[in-house]
């Protein structure tokens, strides 16, 4: 046992399950109750405690309008995954914008960057949950992120 969790033993099959596919609204859902919970002050002091995953699990839910039908794990693991790919496009957004010439849009820089982020490290499909928490402080420099 390691911090209260059951640790699987080394040798011990993985354990079996339905998987289920993450639809676009759900990936935005997540990210967008990660946000809502992590910029809450009251839970913020919980970051590393179960306690927060259960309240962005009751905001993702609320927000699906649905009763819980996913695995506890996975909105952790399936945050790990968004959070990391989010970050790296905005370190391929921070390098296009610096290198940004005059007379180019919004649309253009996106545009360059999808093409360099996809030649790179592979289609970028999180570009929803990227729009909602590159405005977030907590998200781009906060101990969460």
């Amino acid at each position: 046992m390691v911090n209260g969790l059951i640790k699987k033993e080394p040798n011990a099959p993985r354990r079996k399950g339905t998987y289920l596919a993450w639809t676009k609204d759900e990936e935005y859902a997540l990210a967008w109750a990660w946000l809502d919970i992590s910029e809450d002050p009251e839970v913020v002091n919980y970051k590393t405690s179960p306690f927060l995953w259960n309240k962005i699990r009751e905001t993702f839910f609320k927000a699906m309008g649905k009763d819980e039908y996913q695995d506890k794990d996975s909105k952790s693991s399936k945050w790990t995954n968004i959070n990391q790919k989010c970050h790296q496009f905005q370190e391929v957004f921070q390098r296009t914008r610096d290198n940004w010439g005059n007379g180019q849009n919004d649309a253009g820089i996106l545009t360059r960057m999808l093409e360099e982020y996809n030649k790179t490290r592979g289609v970028f499909t999180y570009l929803r949950c990227w729009e909602l928490l590159r405005g977030s402080p907590k998200w781009c420099f906060g101990p969460f992120g």
